[in-house]
């Protein structure tokens, strides 16, 4: 008892302490987990991974445009971007 408190805390029955959480199936609780962690993550990685590709792909057109790479790899590369389809 806390001195000047008129509430006995010793007197709480202990099956009414922490009960809400205890009756949560953990099947909820697996559910409530995927939904704030897992599902947003892989929406991100989703988002993130389409758009990286797109990116990715713009600059690659562009380099293949420009011829933007070293002198002694222009003939490789030449011929890489003419075998995925890029115009140079």
């Amino acid at each position: 008892m806390i001195p000047g408190d008129s509430i006995s805390y010793s007197a709480l029955p202990p099956a009414e302490i922490g009960t809400a959480q205890q009756e949560i199936p953990v099947a909820k609780q697996v559910i409530a987990l995927y939904i704030a962690m897992v599902a947003p993550w892989l929406a991100v990685t989703g988002v993130m991974a389409t758009v990286g590709v797109k990116v990715l792909d713009q600059a690659t057109r562009q380099q293949c445009l420009t011829h933007d790479w070293p002198a002694d790899k222009a003939v490789a590369t030449s011929k890489w971007c003419v075998a995925n389809g890029y115009k140079i």
